[in-house]
């Protein structure tokens, strides 16, 4: 066998490469360069009818030219049955791209001078048919290397490309120059025969602007002049140049400029303001304004294509929305979502009704609600009464109708909308003046993010005679009507727990037909908001206590915002119309982006639920088995809804108990009482009344020990003389009181050499914890070292709720910084505010490790689960707080000791008298909050599923709504006719294309195109045969599979 060698990386290949007719065989020598060797050098003797690839050899330093199987000592011995498989292996070769760059930095210098001139420039044209040949004296760079050229037949060569720029020589170096000045006359005739050959001057536009991808040019151009002519905008239409004006054009723009303006806006957000201004510096970066200005024609053509666009997609210009059933619903310009249930699009009414009752949050609409308030509309008087092109059929609702019902419900006269929620918005106050409208207001399904409905706010969340939420409810019902028939509604919204109120109510006199849906619904706040509701909100609204929730966290529908927010500088100085244009193009686009991506979305989804689902479930049954069968079975017997007592108390099962670990003042408190019980049982002792008791002493040291050592390791000394001074006084003092309450106690401290004096400056406090045992015994107070583990317990539990709330106040900040600090003023304050809540971070947890030191030199155990060691790794940052136990994937869990259900009973820890009822209700909750947990990852499972099979219905569905379509054509133009067929046809393929590809292609896109140069495992069969540890493995041949091979691999 070949000697074991790892190897670091794999070199990618040409899955494909062939010689001579043969398949070559690709590995790498000891050298790192790449050896061939084809099938026929390799094929097996007596076997000259066999074609299958012999795999090649692991590369040994000492036999370079040896070929042998990884699995074999023969390789001529290869069984027949042996997976055809060819694999490479090569030696790590690092290369910084950076460096080879530096390296050869001149050549690209020089290349890039070597354009400047061409050697062919002066001499005879290559390509002149008539008369003598000219000088070339042209160049374009435009056409893949073209040659040099003389004026003639360099404009005969770009009559079908007239918007190319040429590139002549002066002399001395190359100008650029458009066709119009060598001679090109751009004619919109496509039969030559029926114009005449020499028009008239008169019949020639001497300077027609034309903006393309590369610039803006002035051509002139001939429209047709058959006596049957077409108006002249639609010949420019047919020659694919879109005209500014119907009379009359002067300037048109190109179908590739419309289309990559078009698809930059919506990408990148680039507004037509800075794309124009891209084109003229393409035209003449030393003298960009010295062209004709057509920006604002560009902003009127824009909103024309869009529509068209948008019209054309959507199949309503081929009647494709006229074709039965109607699941699209009333908006036929939005795109659904096609893993959610659609009626009789993905789902049909039977199976609504038996999976209702067996799992009905397999068909639950998932659906959410929230503002943003960036995107808001100047008060501009230009074009107030323009309507929209798309008027109630894109995401936004019908003007008229719109208006009709905020003027009916009164929403002019705006008050506060008080919510429990400490995320607060100056725009809930009505919003400032001159403002059109705030901003927008949309819903979309949770789980997908896929958007169906928008409105306008005009003032924020209104209040109309104490009915609240005028434009939600609005936007609340629409999404409604897209959705009907289904059995189980689910609605997430960040002020719900205000919405609900009197919704019924409001929805009897707004929306009486919707009235009976509402009893369908669930009402939840998303998982982020709802941590800065009140206590109640986070039990009676949490999605992740909401049965048939699943693991959706209802921010869905924030996460475009960020997106769309960059829109906001252009889109509030538009008028109303062109900005509802521009949405809805946005939204529908971002849509459209979800809709491709989602069988690839939930496939990585299943896979992400099916490894964490079997982590939470084991610690489940873990757990449950650690509590004992009597026990789970009692605890499962509660009931699990949250409900408000008669002081209006929270009781729930999912709520920790309000003292988990008693605090130090707690303890204080208790051994007092406790001590006072003990002295009223004893004989009284003159003067010991009087005297200061154990348990105020220890306290009183204790406290002074936590200001000594109060500078953080690593830190500047934060103490001033004068601080040092007082505490020196007051530790003295306190020594004082020690030797009044411990007499005979000095005289032991000084006759012992063990003790750590500490710093000289500050004397150091002699507690229990700082001297040996044996020194109270010999005094018989050996209670005082109860007393200070106790109270040393509680001062622990104090440090690390203390660090518990510093983190969170910290992530706040952190948080606060990123949305709001804006500038480098603003930016510097939040990270000073931030460092010093840093500061009190670390703060906390020296004070928490050093009270876990006293504890361990008082005699509890270094495995006390109640107090383990708090590591630098452990102070982070938590994540969005969340009541589930459970694995997050990705996602960092919580520090330990912000976890719930950490404290449990321990038979050599603490036994506080409360502690065990204590630690009872501590597994009890921890009980049901991983039971939610695996309840909600279960869910999450069964929801994935069904939504895959949806999703391929979808498509489907979609599939045959095209070809359809395709069927109900009927044009007088014959060649629009066959041209709608065709678009409807291709649409009719993609929908097919993305309903049929098989589940190992969706799950691993690199298989899409059979592009694999690199994978880190190999088909089963052949992990199976090799013995050794072998380096990774890559596919290097594929044309011994088949696609089937390659999918079960």
């Amino acid at each position: 066998m070949p000697s074991k060698r790892k190897h670091s990386a794999i070199e990618p290949i040409d899955p494909l490469r062939k010689s001579r007719g043969n398949h070559e065989l690709v590995y790498a020598n000891t050298s790192g360069t790449t050896r061939y060797a084809t099938s026929e050098t390799l094929r097996a003797p007596g076997r000259t009818g066999i074609q299958q690839i012999i795999p090649p050899a692991i590369c040994d330093p000492h036999m370079q030219e040896t070929l042998v199987y990884p699995h074999v000592n023969d390789p001529l011995q290869k069984p027949l049955n042996a997976v055809p498989t060819v694999l490479i292996i090569s030696q790590s070769r690092s290369h910084d791209p950076m460096d080879d760059f530096l390296k050869q930095r001149s050549v690209f210098s020089d290349e890039m001078f070597r354009h400047e001139y061409n050697p062919a420039i002066g001499v005879a044209c290559m390509s002149c048919r008539h008369g003598p040949a000219n000088q070339a004296t042209t160049l374009c760079d435009e056409c893949f290397a073209a040659p040099p050229l003389c004026v003639g037949c360099q404009v005969d060569a770009h009559s079908h490309s007239p918007f190319h720029w040429i590139r002549r020589w002066t002399g001395t170096f190359f100008e650029r120059v458009g066709l119009q000045s060598l001679g090109l006359v751009v004619t919109l005739c496509r039969e030559r025969s029926c114009c005449p050959p020499n028009p008239a001057p008169m019949d020639i536009r001497p300077s027609f602007t034309v903006v393309h991808i590369n610039g803006v040019h002035r051509i002139r151009l001939r429209f047709c002049q058959h006596r049957h002519q077409t108006p002249r905008f639609v010949q420019l239409l047919r020659m694919r140049l879109f005209p500014s004006t119907i009379v009359n054009p002067r300037t048109a723009f190109t179908f590739d400029v419309m289309n990559d303006f078009h698809l930059l806006n919506l990408i990148s957000k680039v507004p037509a303001y800075d794309y124009y201004g891209k084109l003229a510096r393409l035209t003449s970066n030393l003298f960009p304004s010295a062209h004709p200005d057509r920006y604002k024609e560009l902003l009127r053509v824009d909103r024309w294509w869009r529509e068209l666009q948008s019209e054309k997609r959507s199949g309503e210009s081929i009647g494709l929305l006229a074709q039965p059933p109607g699941a699209i619903g009333p908006p036929c310009r939005t795109i659904p979502c096609p893993a959610c249930p659609q009626l009789s699009m993905n789902v049909t009414e039977e199976e609504l009704l038996v999976k209702s009752r067996e799992k009905p949050h397999v068909v639950t609409a998932f659906i959410g609600g929230d503002g943003n308030f960036r995107l808001s509309l100047r008060s501009n008087h230009k074009n107030s009464e323009e309507r929209s092109f798309r008027d109630g059929k894109g995401y936004f609702p019908r003007e008229n109708d719109y208006e009709d019902f905020l003027l009916r419900h009164n929403a002019s006269e705006t008050q506060l909308a008080r919510t429990c929620s400490q995320f607060r918005n100056p725009n809930l106050l009505g919003g400032p003046q001159g403002k059109r409208c705030t901003g927008i207001f949309g819903t979309s399904c949770l789980r997908h993010t896929v958007y169906q409905s928008l409105v306008d706010l005009h003032a924020g969340e209104r209040i109309d005679r104490g009915l609240r939420f005028v434009n939600v409810d609005y936007a609340f019902a629409k999404a409604l009507e897209l959705r009907p028939g289904l059995p189980r509604y689910l609605w997430s919204y960040d002020l719900c727990c205000s919405w609900v109120v009197n919704l019924r109510e409001r929805f009897s006199q707004r929306f009486p037909e919707l009235v009976n849906l509402l009893d369908k619904f669930q009402w939840v706040v998303p998982k982020f908001h709802v941590w800065s509701h009140k206590e109640s909100c986070q039990y009676f609204y949490s999605l992740s206590l909401t049965r048939g929730s699943g693991r959706v966290d209802g921010e869905g529908v924030e996460r475009p915002w960020a997106e769309l927010r960059q829109l906001s500088s252009s889109t509030k100085e538009m008028t109303a119309a062109h900005r509802t244009e521009i949405i809805e193009d946005h939204i529908n686009f971002w849509n459209y982006c979800k809709v491709i991506d989602m069988r690839y979305h939930l496939a990585r989804k299943r896979k992400e639920v099916s490894r964490n689902l079997r982590l939470i479930q084991q610690d489940f049954d873990e757990f449950c088995e650690a509590m004992g069968r009597d026990r789970i079975q009692h605890w499962s017997q509660l009931d699990d809804a949250p409900a408000l007592d008669d002081s209006g108390r929270l009781q729930s099962v999912y709520k920790l108990p309000e003292e988990s670990l008693p605090s130090r003042e707690t303890v204080y408190t208790e051994l007092l009482s406790e001590e006072s019980k003990r002295k009223d049982s004893m004989p009284e002792v003159p003067g010991e009344s009087d005297r200061l008791s154990l348990v105020t002493l220890v306290d009183l040291g204790i406290g002074l020990e936590q200001a000594r050592n109060r500078n953080i390791p690593g830190q500047k000394s934060q103490v001033t003389v004068e601080d040092e001074q007082e505490l020196r006084r007051a530790i003295l003092e306190w020594d004082a009181l020690r030797d009044e309450v411990l007499p005979g106690l000095d005289l032991d401290i000084r006759h012992d050499n063990s003790l750590n004096e500490g710093d000289l400056s500050i004397p150091p406090l002699h507690l229990p914890s700082n001297l040996p045992r044996e020194i109270f015994e010999r005094l018989g107070v050996e209670e005082i070292v109860d007393i200070e583990r106790r109270l040393r317990e509680g001062q622990a539990t104090d440090a690390l709720q203390s660090l518990s709330d510093s983190l969170r106040v910290e992530k706040a900040y952190l948080c606060q910084r990123v949305v709001n600090s804006h500038g480098q003023s603003a930016l510097n304050k939040a990270r000073a505010l931030s460092a010093r809540q840093r500061l009190r971070t670390r703060m906390y947890a020296t004070v928490y490790r050093q009270a876990r030191d006293a504890l361990l030199r008082l005699g509890i155990e270094a495995s006390d689960p109640n107090f383990p060691p708090l590591h630098d790794a452990d102070i982070r940052l938590p994540s969005v707080p969340g009541l589930e136990e459970s694995v997050e994937g990705s996602q960092r869990l919580n520090p330990w000791f912000m976890n719930p259900g950490r404290f449990q009973s321990h038979e050599n820890g603490t036994n506080h008298t409360a502690w065990p009822e204590i630690s009872e209700q501590v597994n009890r909750t921890r009980y049901w909050r991983m039971r939610a947990a695996v309840e909600r990852w279960t869910e999450e499972w069964e929801i994935l599923i069904e939504e895959q099979q949806r999703t391929l219905t979808s498509y489907r569905y979609q599939a045959g709504l095209w070809q359809r379509a395709m069927i109900g054509v009927h044009e007088r133009d014959q060649q629009v006719g066959k041209g709608k067929v065709a678009y409807a046809a291709r649409r009719q393929d993609q929908s097919s294309l993305m309903s049929c590809q098989p589940d190992k292609v969706v799950e691993d896109r690199a298989l899409e195109t059979f592009n694999i140069c690199r994978i880190r495992a190999v088909s089963r069969p052949l992990r199976n045969q090799i013995q050794e540890p072998s380096p990774i493995w890559t596919w290097a041949h594929l044309a011994a599979h088949s696609s089937a091979d390659i999918t079960a691999a």
